[in-house]
């Protein structure tokens, strides 16, 4: 007897889920808030840093501008032109460059967010501890819009998201959230 059906390891769509969506859906809910507060009561002082500064302040001009080049490749094809994501270079960018190659890229050759990060142009507190609240929230949205969106891939919803980002950092910076 030969087995005729598929031998893909993994889960189609939503469909396929063993146990209900909610239940999948609180459970990753949960397991971040929980993973940060966790972070947050357990993690007294740092091991890695002896002063209160969490990263470097100093950020070169070519750093700044091959971040800018990156954030614009993230919001101008999809606020400007609405093609498909298949074609488009904005979900390449971002799914593959920045949410995998970067944090692989980081383990190599240190903290590269640091060195090429657009949003330091407009933010910038000298390092000040309290720059992570914010950045985790943010953090957690962009994680929801990849695993919850209905379309994360889309280009033009990819330059909405980094529009509402850019725009967060901007009230951020003008005001004492935290």
């Amino acid at each position: 007897m030969k087995y005729q059906g598929n031998l893909y390891h993994g889960i189609i769509n939503v469909g396929d889920l063993p146990i209900p969506f909610n239940i999948v859906l609180n459970a990753a809910v949960l397991t971040i808030v929980l993973t940060f507060v966790f972070l947050k009561v357990s993690w007294k002082e740092s091991i890695l840093t002896s002063k209160e500064t969490l990263f470097p302040t100093k950020q070169s001009t070519s750093g700044k501008l091959f971040g800018l080049f990156i954030l614009s490749l993230l919001t101008v094809p999809g606020l400007i032109n609405n093609e498909p994501a298949t074609v488009s270079i904005t979900p390449l960018v971002l799914w593959v460059f920045l949410w995998i190659g970067v944090p692989v890229l980081g383990l190599l050759f240190g903290d590269l967010y640091a060195r090429f990060n657009p949003l330091s142009i407009l933010v910038n507190r000298g390092g000040d501890p309290k720059n992570v609240y914010p950045a985790a929230f943010l953090f957690i949205c962009l994680t929801w819009f990849e695993l919850v969106w209905s379309k994360p891939g889309n280009p033009r919803h990819i330059g909405i998201v980094f529009l509402i980002l850019f725009l967060t950092i901007l009230r951020v910076s003008t005001t004492e959230v935290f």
